[in-house]
């Protein structure tokens, strides 16, 4: 090897593990502070990790050109592949079965706002890989023990310093600082941190945790374990104000069960009388800070808990109908919308449904069935044997410790929750690392003996490939495909981050019907959303806006543009889905009229029974074409879906909603009969609606205008003065009384209230 090819090799020596300790920083704390996008959180932390990994790939395939000789032990390294093989067979069985996927693109894709498709898990099996390989003893031949332990060491590290700074930036939104203004409304009086979700935040601090604890036992030196001690601090503050009560309960567990695993081999069955006392400590030091959420876990009957118990029942029934194969990776939310639930309204927003069931085994066996969760078991028990294994070995016993808390922490939170990015990053990293220390210290591996018994019967097996101008021509071949590989998912991970971008320009320039500057928008957004999923979410926001909004629209210059947007959007194929398919019946009945879209909202409505947004939905399209009979009933059936609102699981703000959903059923109601000359009922509907939302006075108005109609003036006076009660502030309240009286005859009280309307407003025209 000539000093050009070594001088090269050294420096790609120094980037090959550089964009890993760039990713384990990035990824869980990246966010839209700096370059915003519509999805702050997710789109971020998943353009980390793909292009990281991209630009990794790169780097490693440059560095096996140059490093030439290293080459054949490369392939030849059989361990090396029997300890990353598991993950590419899940991998695989993934890709199999997104071919009965309900909707292919996103099994590979992922929805919009989880992004953990088959393509992101191809991207997590290649971090696998190349830390098996870089710290597995085939990157370092030499001292691969040492080389093991300081890429743990610093990995760790930087574990705990990602988490601290989460930890840090909880605790400053909780005491109610936070530097960024998201672009999405905060929903949550809980810390949410760089994760975006206050159980999301609970669950990864339990890793960082973990390393922090790992790096202070490891250091010798008194600066070293002082700063894991505060880094560990940060990270506990974090976890409280995060106040997710399954990371608690998951921390507590994992924490007795180390506990009685170290003194196991002491005092055996005597150390499993302390569980309850532990279990007690633990519980007690969480109660104390916050009582009310750690006493709300045995309220069962409301809440949140009560709301996963009615998500597991609709669950068994969605496995009774696709127990083998499942729905199809990342598509639940198709399953669960088509058993939702009249109890959804009062325990959510009405219409609301979801696509997990926020338990990581039933979550799987919906998306991949039963076949699929076989192929997850199979990883897990490779991934426990290897903690195993690494546990017995004097060198690896701290990080194996370590490295099981944080796993079977954050596996229990599977149990009552949902995955994010970060966490299933962190979590195929750290069982990497266990894997590749095992390779380090020349541990056996799990499926050893697997391959043991096929060598003798398939040659793939029992030696390499022969004859050195084949081997170098696949190696080529297969780098260049890679190679392309990577490049195009740095441009793809580039031009969805563009696209978001540019989506959330839209969504800030809807409320001012700003439609001439979206159109111009839209077109850049449509060149840059390579992805289809993406794609698809960002036209049908559009499209469900527009639609609201097209009665608001006096210009005839924007209703057309908006209208040949439509069209355009319709004409596009739209994926398959539940919300795409109502999206596209509403499109069919504004484009093409009612009779063209009935078929498919009955078909929407066989298929969902239960969800009054369809049969909302449905009644407008009947009203916008003149049929007032068919929508009234329609309007009907949706009352009857709606929860009552002495309902027992209503809390405030579902029952807030719910009012106001109601009134808006109403308001439709009194429009349709108020048109059609029956003056009475629309008198019952307009006073239904003020009773179910009364901060909405338009519906005052509106019984005024019926009574004035009906020149039953002393009424039309009462519900005018009960306004200008409720908002003295208002001009046109004084100003509707005096039109009264004009018409009265009183043209004193009609002066009289004119000349108040004009202390409200003095540039209203002096009455005539």
């Amino acid at each position: 090897m000539d000093g050009k090819d070594l001088n090269i090799r050294r420096i790609l020596s120094f980037f090959l593990p550089s964009f890993y300790w760039l990713a384990l920083l990035a990824v869980p704390l990246g966010m839209s502070y700096l370059f915003p996008v519509a999805s702050p959180f997710v789109s971020i932390k998943s353009a980390w990790l793909q292009i990281l990994s991209a630009l990794t790939l790169l780097v490693f395939l440059f560095f096996t050109i140059f490093s030439r000789g290293r080459r054949q032990g490369f392939l030849e390294a059989k361990k090396w592949w029997r300890a990353i093989l598991p993950v590419w067979i899940l991998w695989l069985a993934l890709s199999v079965l997104s071919i009965w996927s309900f909707n292919s693109w996103q099994s590979w894709f992922g929805s919009y706002l989880r992004q953990t498709g088959i393509l992101f898990y191809f991207w997590l099996a290649f971090w696998y890989s190349f830390l098996i390989y870089y710290f597995g003893g085939f990157y370092q031949s030499e001292n691969r023990v040492i080389f093991w332990l300081r890429g743990v060491r610093l990995s760790a590290l930087l574990m705990s310093i990602a988490g601290s700074l989460a930890g840090i930036y909880a605790f400053l939104q909780f005491c109610g600082f936070d530097f960024a203004v998201w672009q999405e409304s905060q929903l949550y009086s809980r810390a949410i941190g760089t994760l975006g979700q206050p159980n999301f935040l609970g669950a990864f601090l339990l890793f960082a945790l973990a390393m922090a604890a790992y790096y202070f036992f490891d250091s010798k030196k008194f600066f070293h374990k002082f700063f894991a001690l505060l880094m560990f601090v940060c990270q506990l503050a974090g976890l409280i104000v995060s106040a997710s009560r399954a990371a608690w309960l998951a921390a507590i567990v994992a924490v007795i069960m180390l506990l009685v695993l170290s003194a196991w081999q002491r005092w055996r069955w005597r150390t499993l009388a302390a569980i309850p006392i532990l279990l007690l400590l633990f519980s007690a030091f969480f109660y104390l800070l916050m009582p009310a959420r750690f006493s709300s876990l045995r309220d069962v009957s409301s809440g949140t808990l009560a709301l996963r118990l009615s998500f597991y029942r609709s669950s068994f029934q969605i496995i009774k109908e696709h127990p083998w194969l499942g729905v199809g990776w990342e598509n639940g939310g198709e399953a669960f919308i088509t058993h939702y639930q009249p109890e959804w309204g009062a325990l959510m927003n009405v219409d609301s449904s979801t696509d997990r069931a926020h338990n990581g085994v039933v979550d799987i066996i919906i998306q991949t069935g039963i076949i699929g969760l076989f192929f997850w078991i199979l990883l897990y028990i490779f991934w426990a044997w290897q903690c195993w294994q690494l546990y017995r070995s004097p060198l690896g016993r701290k990080f194996a410790l370590a490295s099981i808390f944080s796993l079977t922490a954050y596996s229990l939170t599977l149990m009552v929750g949902i995955s994010d990015i970060s966490s299933i990053f962190y979590f195929w990293v750290i069982a990497a690392l266990v894997s590749a220390g095992n390779l380090s210290l020349g541990e056996k591996v799990f499926l050893g003996g697997f391959f043991a018994r096929m060598k003798g019967k398939f040659r793939f097996f029992a030696r390499p490939l022969s004859g050195s101008m084949l081997r170098e021509g696949l190696i080529k071949i297969g780098g260049g495909v890679l190679g392309v590989l990577a490049l195009v998912q740095i441009y793809f991970s580039l031009s969805s981050l563009q696209a978001d971008y540019y989506f959330l320009q839209i969504r800030r320039l809807l409320p001012a019907r700003e439609y001439f500057t979206i159109s111009v928008i839209l077109s850049y957004l449509d060149r840059s959303a390579l992805n289809p999923v993406s794609k698809s979410y960002y036209h049908a926001t559009l499209a469900s806006y527009a639609l609201s909004d097209w009665s608001n629209l006096e210009d005839l210059n924007s209703q057309y543009l908006v209208r040949n947007e439509l069209s355009r959007i319709f004409s596009q194929s739209f994926l398959r889905g539940y919300d795409a398919g109502l999206l596209s019946a509403r499109l069919q009945c504004f484009l093409s009229g009612v009779e063209q879209a009935s078929p498919l909202f009955e078909k929407l409505i066989a298929a969902s029974p239960e969800r009054p947004a369809l049969y909302r939905d449905y009644a407008q399209c009947w009203q916008s074409s003149g049929g007032d009979k068919e929508a009234l009933s329609l309007y009907g059936e949706v009352l009857n879906l709606l929860p009552s609102t002495n309902h027992p699981l209503l809390n405030d703000d579902h029952r807030a909603y719910l009012n106001f959903y109601t009134s808006r059923v109403y308001i439709e109601m009194a429009l349709i009969q108020e048109n059609s000359g029956h003056l009475p009922q629309a008198l019952q509907s307009w006073r239904l609606a003020y009773s179910a939302y009364p901060n909405d006075l338009l519906s005052l108005q509106k019984r005024a205008d019926i009574y004035v109609r009906q020149k039953e003036y002393d009424s039309a006076l009462f519900w005018l003065q009960h306004a200008y009660q409720r908002q003295p502030g208002f001009y046109y309240w004084p100003l509707a009384i005096a039109n009264v009286y004009d018409l009265l005859g009183e043209d004193v009280l009609a002066e009289s209230w004119h000349q108040q309307a004009l202390r409200l407003n003095p540039d209203l025209e002096p009455a005539p």
